[in-house]
């Protein structure tokens, strides 16, 4: 009885250590793995951290429209856009926004898209709305997975 006892006090303490993450800061934790991964890029990482095809609007000026436009295989991503899009103005404003927007989407593409805000309404330009650089997230087996980028408006 005491072994049970123990076992049940044992199990309880050690549940009582791991922290559930709320939706945000999953979200949170995988955009910092993200803008690590594209800061020091590495593919076994990118791998893990990623969809196998991934979705990049900012990627592609003349898309192929036949197929599945703006989308591509995560090594050719990884080995054409990443750094480019490293360097990118709206990319490096984004991994310090202040303002987040999560939106649940479960589409294809993403399930939660997040919206970080990069220029704010007459800050690029007079009378310009505004940007938002959107990163796309696919749930695999219970992991955010970084499944694309777009730029809005």
């Amino acid at each position: 009885m005491k072994k049970i006892l123990l076992s049940i006090l044992i199990f309880t303490i050690i549940s009582g250590f791991q922290k559930e993450y709320s939706e945000k800061e999953k979200v949170e934790l995988a955009l910092k793995s993200i803008f690590e991964n594209f800061e020091n890029p590495n593919f076994e990482t990118f791998e893990r951290i990623s969809t196998e095809k991934i979705y990049c609007i900012i990627c592609f000026s003349n898309p192929n429209l036949t197929e599945e436009p703006y989308m591509t295989d995560r090594k050719h991503f990884f080995e054409n856009f990443i750094e480019k899009i490293n360097k990118f103005e709206s990319f490096k404003k984004a991994k310090t926004s202040s303002e987040l927007i999560i939106i649940n989407e479960n589409n294809k593409q993403s399930d939660i898209t997040a919206y970080l805000t990069t220029w704010e309404k007459g800050e690029l330009a007079e009378n310009h709305e505004g940007e938002q650089l959107g990163i796309y997230l696919k749930k695999i087996n219970g992991e955010l997975k970084f499944a694309g980028i777009e730029t809005i408006p």
